[in-house]
C-alpha cells in the first residue's frame, strides 16, 4: 500500500481532501497532513510518503522548498503541487 499526506493551511482543504477521496480503494494509506511547511517537513520525514500533495503557498517553508527539501532527502517520493493562487510559471522555473 502506497502512503500519501497533504499539507495545506487551510483546514477546509486537508479534511475536505480527508473525506472527499476513499484513500484505501486506490491503495493509499493517508499518514497525516500539516498546516505549515514546518510540520510538512517533520511529518515527511517521520512517516517517509511515497506521496506528497502540497499547496505552494505556506507559512513557514512555502510548499516549493518543502519540495526541494522532500526530493533532496527521498527523490523517488512523487510530489503533487497545487494552488489556489495562477502560480505555474512559478512552479514550472523550479522543475525547469
Amino acid at each position: 500500500m502506497l502512503k500519501a499526506a497533504v499539507f495545506d493551511d487551510e483546514f477546509i482543504v486537508t479534511e475536505g481532501l480527508k473525506k472527499m477521496i476513499d484513500w484505501s480503494k486506490y491503495g493509499i494509506e493517508l499518514v497525516g497532513t500539516a498546516a505549515n511547511g514546518t510540520a510538512a517537513l517533520q511529518l515527511f520525514q517521520e512517516q517517509k510518503p511515497d506521496v506528497v500533495f502540497t499547496d505552494i503557498r505556506m507559512p513557514g517553508i512555502d510548499g516549493l522548498q518543502l519540495v526541494e527539501k522532500i526530493l533532496s532527502q527521498a527523490p523517488e517520493t512523487k510530489c503533487i503541487v497545487f494552488s489556489g493562487f495562477n502560480e505555474f510559471e512559478y512552479v514550472k522555473r523550479l522543475f525547469s
